[in-house]
């Protein structure tokens, strides 16, 4: 009997969203807001087939449920009138300079078309050592919005929730999954990356890398899929090229790193 090996992969927050516009010069509006999304398989239910003779069944045939697609549910928690307009339909108004003036939602009592649009989803792949730098890009086909309820509370921050009706042609797949090495060119991410094979309890933070331990001594690789520079830590826990100066941390944080690139953190084991 064949042994058939799984491709497992780990995935982890929502890291960008992309609704990318499908027409003759088709816009890509890029945003990581976003900090969850739910999907709903919308399903034609069969019916079944049943020869009852006298109250009695004779024979029955179960149909099959066909996909039809999936509802999408994205949580955001800023005012995008762009997305809004793309969702709901609407106009945008400009000052004479190019910047926002307001946004007039679609009229009542009249009918609007919406544009179509793929929705791109970016999740991290992370591995024992944390995030691997790779990407899980999954694309819905054929997706249309539907109108936007805005939501506003004292003391919290404006948020709203946008419903995205998927629906394939016949013959299209209901969606798609890539691994990718990288993010879409112009995205600034908001964290570093941290490569398998780093240190239990590393944690990727926005220009550091936390959860580590005071008093030990890091060796730290930068970019190791490409250009494999080595460096170590210093006390105040800043990085340098110098192998002998490197000290034991006296915090639990490597500091002034790049956003978007990957470390490799490993321990420095101490000789006797």
């Amino acid at each position: 009997m064949a042994v058939q090996i799984l491709n497992q992969y780990p995935l982890t927050d929502v890291v960008l969203v992309q609704i990318e516009t499908v027409e003759q010069n088709p816009v890509t509006y890029t945003f990581d807001t976003s900090d969850e999304i739910g999907t709903e398989e919308i399903l034609s239910e069969g019916e079944e087939l049943t020869l009852k003779i006298k109250k009695k069944i004779i024979a029955n045939r179960a149909a099959e449920d066909t996909s039809l697609g999936y509802d999408l549910t994205l949580k955001d928690n800023v005012f995008c009138p762009e997305i809004l307009q793309i969702m709901q339909g609407g106009t945008i108004e400009n000052e004479d300079d190019g910047s926002f003036k307001r946004y007039l939602a679609p009229e009542v009592g009249k009918t609007f078309s919406k544009k179509s649009f793929r929705t791109i989803i970016y999740s991290a792949v992370v591995g024992p050592g944390g995030d691997t730098g790779q990407f899980a890009k999954t694309i819905f086909p054929n997706c249309k919005g539907k109108s936007v309820p805005l939501n506003f509370k004292d003391g919290e921050y404006y948020s709203n929730e946008y419903v995205i009706n998927s629906r394939p042609n016949t013959g299209q797949s209901p969606y798609e999954v890539e691994i990718v090495n990288e993010l879409p060119s112009g995205y600034e991410a908001t964290k570093v990356l941290l490569s398998s094979g780093s240190v239990a309890g590393a944690i990727a933070g926005n220009e550091e890398i936390t959860g580590l331990t005071i008093g030990d001594i890091y060796k730290v690789t930068v970019d190791p899929s490409v250009t494999a520079t080595i460096k170590y830590t210093l006390a105040d826990g800043t990085l340098t090229t110098v192998e002998a100066d490197k000290a034991a941390l006296t915090g639990t944080k490597i500091t002034g790193l790049t956003n978007g690139t990957t470390y490799k953190v490993e321990k420095v084991e101490s000789s006797i």
